[in-house]
């Protein structure tokens, strides 16, 4: 798993009550209906709203501000709207004097003053940013003025944020942002990531993080603190876990998703984001850690990963891989072994959704032939391995998801306390739960964070800087080609393939194209373009559109026609792992659906 955007500070319910609202590198509507309903009855209360997106998506033309920038400019965006707030002191000092740190000691941290130093720089002033980011800078100062004044702001975002090569950074900048304005620890404000997936955030939660023990205590020697070292013989972590599991957890951080997905030549590649050096994930060496073996549990890397190519080149070299899923999936067909497993609305079993909301899941359908839940898949696993296992009965999901929830609580502060029963009587519990006496006082869990501190202390304050996308335009790729999805579709349509009524209203693979640009290149709505990027081609029909950035092309990633993944940069955040997907350069040329590379696999509806 590589790393998300985080967890919501507040709650979805919260958003009806904000005064502001920037939206940046999101468009909930598609890919969070819910949480865009939200917004939009915000909007339609009397809020601001604020969107920064290369498209117009439909929330920008309710915007009262809309920073049309190019993809992989969001960290320009921030850092221009931080620069405008701190020059003309539109932060709230107090809020900063209490909750930040002002001398700069923390790690990554660089303190108030200079933080304020670096503002007044005419390098990060809000008009070399807005020039960066291809942005009007009075927009981007009205957007700034509106954010910091409130009083009630929350900002939210999402992969068009995360999936980028300067994700971290962005969102470091994100969290100044907040900061300085005061902007969280209280109702109706926060930092508020929208998740990808269903359950993201429980997986993350329960340590489906490659630098994470379950409720986020680190593992390994990450150097959060001033970069000392790390003994796990005196690491108080580990020895709450083993007390936990019974068997002490391993020493090292693991790899993400990304990472796993290399060979040892590119693992080689990789560079440590704190010391520059090669061949190295944060502090933990590479070497000698190519993957031989993958088990790959409800995951379609071969589909949705950056350069999707080289990924399936990898797969396909491996000594042995297991899927375990409910389709057989382009990762599956790879697969030595696929185990058959239940879907959501055939098992028992807790989520968390985005707004760290937990939920139980309940069994409406009886499993089909030989299908198993993942929870008596991965015990009978560890049995028949010689792992004997606490549960009473293995094969009753329900009993065994009740023990789960209960190991889940022992292990991690944030989940203590919850029993299906409760969970189901407060229809969702967001955590932290404040255990058994936390929820005997509120028991719907706590609905926003940080009202009393942050759990690391003082907030840090990063300095200014801008990284840029690591493919810019050029004379031979001169376009933007950046991906994301639509209303009708999830993912890689593992399980919306299966629906007649969603194909025969989307079933073909499209890219939007500025109207300029089609004139450009003699191109109308229903023609077909060739992509040529640095790592394949792709052939896909035409929707031209006023609504996205001139020399800007979207193209969904969904489709099997097309597969726009082919041409996605796999280049990694250095230190989430997340590959640079919303940001690849390209050239494009009029071309005919004979030219296509590949055919979809669907027609009026139907698999062909």
């Amino acid at each position: 798993m590589s790393y998300g955007s985080g967890a919501m500070s507040n709650s979805m319910l919260e958003i009806l009550n904000n005064d502001v609202i920037f939206v940046i590198g999101s468009n909930p509507s598609v890919a969070q209906p819910i949480a865009a309903n939200y917004i939009k009855q915000a909007k339609l209360k009397g809020a601001k709203l604020i969107v920064s997106d290369p498209r117009t998506i439909d929330l920008a033309d309710m915007a009262d501000v809309h920073l049309a920038n190019y993809s992989g400019t969001n960290g320009a965006i921030i850092q221009g709207m931080l620069s405008h707030i701190i020059l003309n002191e539109l932060y709230d000092e107090k809020f900063i004097q209490e909750r930040c740190d002002i001398e700069g000691t923390e790690f990554l941290s660089v303190g108030w003053d200079e933080l304020k130093k670096q503002a007044a720089d005419p390098a990060n002033s809000v008009e070399a940013m807005a020039k960066i980011a291809g942005v009007s800078a009075d927009d981007l100062k009205k957007a700034a003025e509106m954010y910091a004044k409130g009083p009630k702001s929350s900002i939210i975002w999402g992969m068009g944020t995360a999936q980028h090569a300067n994700a971290v950074e962005v969102v470091q900048h994100i969290a100044n942002l907040v900061a300085i304005c005061g902007m969280i620890g209280k109702e109706s404000t926060g930092a508020n990531p929208l998740r990808g997936q269903n359950n993201v955030q429980g997986s993350c939660d329960t340590a489906c993080l490659s630098l994470f023990y379950p409720g986020y205590k680190f593992v390994a020697d990450y150097p959060l603190k001033k970069g000392e070292g790390y003994d796990p013989d005196k690491d108080p972590d580990a020895d709450h876990f083993e007390k936990v599991w019974g068997v002490r957890p391993p020493y090292g951080q693991g790899l993400a998703l990304t990472h796993m997905c290399m060979n040892q030549k590119e693992l080689d590649e990789q560079v440590c984001a704190l010391t520059g050096n090669k061949g190295t994930y944060l502090t933990t060496p590479l070497t000698d850690k190519g993957m031989k073996v993958i088990y790959c549990i409800g995951s379609n890397p071969a589909h949705a990963a950056a350069d999707t190519i080289s990924v399936k080149k990898h797969l396909a070299e491996l000594d042995f891989m297991v899927v375990q899923d409910i389709f057989m999936t382009e990762t599956a067909e790879l697969a030595d072994v696929v185990l058959p497993a239940y879907a959501i609305h055939e098992k028992w079993g807790t989520y968390s959704n985005t707004e760290r909301r937990v939920h139980l899941a309940r069994p409406a359908l009886v499993a089909p032939g030989e299908a198993k839940s993942d929870m008596e898949i991965m015990i009978e696993l560890m049995k028949r391995l010689g792992y004997e296992q606490k549960v009473t009965d293995h094969t009753d999901q329900h009993s065994t998801s009740k023990e789960i929830l209960a190991e889940i609580g022992d292990a991690m502060a944030q989940y203590a306390g919850l029993t299906h029963e409760n969970i189901e009587e407060q229809n969702g519990i967001h955590w932290p739960t404040g255990g058994v006496d936390g929820l005997a006082k509120n028991p719907g869990g706590t609905r926003f964070l940080h009202a009393a501190g942050f759990p690391r202390g003082k907030g840090v304050l990063r300095g200014f800087g801008f990284t840029p996308a690591d493919e810019l335009p050029c004379d031979e790729y001169p376009i933007i080609l950046t991906t994301g999805r639509t209303l009708y579709h999830w993912h890689a349509m593992q399980m919306t393939d299966k629906s007649s009524n969603i194909l025969a209203t989307e079933s073909e693979g499209f890219v939007e194209i500025n109207d300029k640009n089609a004139a450009q290149w003699g191109v109308v709505d229903g023609d077909y373009v060739k992509i040529t990027g640095r790592r394949d081609v792709a052939v896909a029909k035409v929707v031209v559109t006023p609504d996205i950035k001139e020399n800007v092309i979207f193209s969904p990633f969904h489709f099997h026609d097309v597969y726009i993944n082919n041409l996605t940069n796999p280049k990694l955040d250095p230190i989430g792992a997340e590959p640079e997907l919303k940001v690849a350069t390209v050239r494009v040329e009029k071309s005919s659906a004979d030219a296509r590379p590949r055919v979809g696999k669907y027609k009026d509806g139907q698999i062909v």
